[in-house]
């Protein structure tokens, strides 16, 4: 299991109680987090600092969607291999193919507990999760 202090997390969420909530509970759990609400500011901020592990809100309202954001991660060769974590309110099946099928490492709904967040993160960060989620 990961050392959580070790780890830097983007928090890429656009509403911001939400993203205050995650931004909480993770540095409860002892990670390093930063927070950004849109997919532009998200991209920028990986270019400069890039984290452990990416929480990817499906539905961002701002430049792009959180699906658009995860491909162009996964496209660069200095982010493809950042783990992303999509997090998303719609139960469709279909978004969780899609977003696994472009990349993403895990995928959850919300809502969430706080510790079904931290598992899912720690999950996601194992090193077996980095060679695929096999669910497809």
């Amino acid at each position: 299991m990961p050392n959580p202090a070790r780890h830097t997390i983007l928090v890429v969420e656009d509403d911001p109680g939400e993203r205050t909530v995650m931004e909480l509970l993770l540095v409860f759990g002892g990670y390093a987090v930063t927070g950004t609400p849109d997919g532009g500011q998200a991209l920028a901020y990986v270019a400069d600092s890039p984290p452990d592990l990416i929480v990817l809100d499906i539905t961002l309202t701002a430049s792009m969607g959180g699906m658009e954001v995860l491909a162009r991660l996964k496209a660069r060769e200095q982010t493809a291999a950042i783990p992303v974590l999509m997090l998303t309110a719609d139960p469709r099946e279909s978004q969780q193919e899609r977003a696994l099928g472009l990349g993403a490492e895990c995928y959850m709904t919300k809502p969430y507990a706080g510790a079904e967040l931290i598992a899912n993160v720690r999950r996601c960060m194992e090193p077996q999760s980095l060679s695929k989620v096999e669910s497809l």
